[in-house]
């Protein structure tokens, strides 16, 4: 089967979709055509590819016998167990399937008379904490909207205390003079992701040592990309080696730590949506109330996995695809290698970057003995050069590079020191940290 044409659909079959009382609002419409027939797993793929790119899109799915045409259109409406749902569809006029769910941006309490437990669902992950409460006995559950409730604690003083009480379907929180009613919705209604039942075996390693790796390389994820499996990290764990890995098909991070414990065999790949909300959450000292340090239990299923730590347990779907090679990628015999200062290299980018072309973002630079070269210019005719001293005595060449990839991985380093490893002006660049072998980061050069 040929590759699918990505083709925006025109107006008019906006307003007949619209009309035949498929959709709400229309953002964006777009058709893929095939040469035959579609099949379950073509489906699979497109829908998946074309939900990452656009990650507000919302299907609707008609295959049709005559035109072979797989339409999908943005409607909040139609979004849970969208991929599941595709392997179900049949060819047809009349076989057309529309996705229902509920609303994902909902806030689940439930209220027991010593513990509470708070969950935050989405289509991708969900997140559930647990704390100690005073209440009435009896249990009691309701869905509420987190925003507010959560706008409405931070407002308030922190030694508030504050007490729920629920009637119908309002809920009442009063704090002091302070009192607040908002309205609920049934417990039964909030989206629940379906876990596996089948999770492997637990395995932990420090808080620390897992944030620490993902801020090393979660900048270098791809956005939106087509190529679904890029937008997201990949996680490897084999024996006491556990290694993150990001790349947008122009950059490569990555990061590996050795660690005290052996880990089962774990290659799987991270949702983008995870990686933030993981960098969020996990502490940046990895040290509890007492100064303790704190570890994060993992366990992975098929299409799952599940990390415990700090009171939360949050599980998240898995991305399906292959990662990959990052090892063909890393180069490994550069001849030329320059150690210099990352603070005063950044700074120097930082004001060259101010000049460069808002689409292309280019700067060039000038390695010679004793000196680095950074210039930049954009359309207006405006330039900027900077010169950096530097301990180097090979060959002199010149190399473009996206000023904002070197950025990137320079600002996200707690080093002193860098080091860059060139072969010419054709080839990609290395980027290592002399005080920490486990990293590594490759950029590919760009015409300027």
């Amino acid at each position: 089967m040929s590759t699918a044409n990505l083709i925006p659909l025109n107006r008019s079959e906006h307003m007949y979709w619209a009309g035949e009382g498929h959709l709400g609002p229309i953002n964006q419409a777009y058709i893929l055509r095939f040469d035959q027939p579609l099949e379950e797993a073509l489906v699979r793929q497109a829908l998946r590819e074309l939900t990452t790119a656009f990650p507000r899109m919302r299907g609707i799915v008609v295959p049709t016998a005559w035109t072979h045409k797989l339409r999908i259109l943005p409607d909040d409406r139609f979004v849970d167990q969208l991929f599941d749902d595709c392997d179900r569809i049949e060819l047809g006029v009349h076989n057309h399937r529309a996705v229902t769910a509920t609303n994902p941006a909902l806030f689940e309490t439930s209220f027991k008379p010593v513990t509470g437990r708070v969950g935050d669902s989405f289509f991708e992950h969900q997140v559930r904490t647990t704390a100690e409460l005073d209440g009435d006995s009896g249990n009691f559950a309701t869905t509420v909207g987190a925003r507010k409730l959560i706008d409405i604690l931070r407002s308030m003083p922190a030694d508030q205390t504050v007490s729920l009480s629920a009637s119908q379907n309002k809920l009442t929180l009063q704090g002091g003079k302070s009192r607040f009613t908002l309205q609920t919705l049934p417990s039964e209604d909030f989206p629940l992701v379906n876990e596996a039942v089948d999770f492997g075996p637990t395995f932990s390693i420090p808080q620390k040592t897992l944030k620490d790796l993902i801020n090393q390389v979660h900048f270098a994820m791809a956005v939106h990309d087509i190529r679904y499996y890029l937008n997201g990290i990949l996680f490897v764990a084999e024996g006491n080696s556990l290694t993150l890995v990001a790349t947008d098909g122009h950059r490569l991070a990555l990061a590996q730590a050795t660690l005290d414990v052996d880990m089962p065999k774990q290659e799987v790949i991270l949702p983008r949506k995870t990686v933030l909300e993981l960098q969020r959450l996990l502490k940046d000292d990895g040290k509890g109330k007492e100064g303790e340090e704190q570890t994060i239990e993992m366990r992975f299923a098929g299409n799952q996995a599940k990390f415990t730590f700090g009171g939360l347990e949050f599980v998240t779907k898995l991305v399906e695809g292959k990662f990959p090679d990052y090892n063909r990628v890393i180069p490994k015999n550069h001849k030329n290698h320059i150690t210099l200062g990352r603070t005063t290299l950044l700074a120097s980018l930082q004001r060259a970057a101010i000049l460069t072309s808002e689409k292309f973002k280019g700067v060039r630079m000038n390695f010679a003995p004793g000196v680095l070269g950074i210039a930049s210019s954009n359309a207006e005719q405006e330039e900027a050069k900077e010169e950096v001293e530097i301990d180097y005595g090979g060959d002199s060449f010149e190399i473009g590079f996206n000023v904002g990839y070197l950025m990137d991985v320079l600002a996200n380093m707690s080093q002193d020191m860098v080091t860059v490893s060139l072969q010419d002006s054709n080839s990609s660049a290395l980027i290592t940290n002399p005080e920490f072998e486990g990293f590594k980061y490759v950029v590919m050069p760009m015409r300027i």
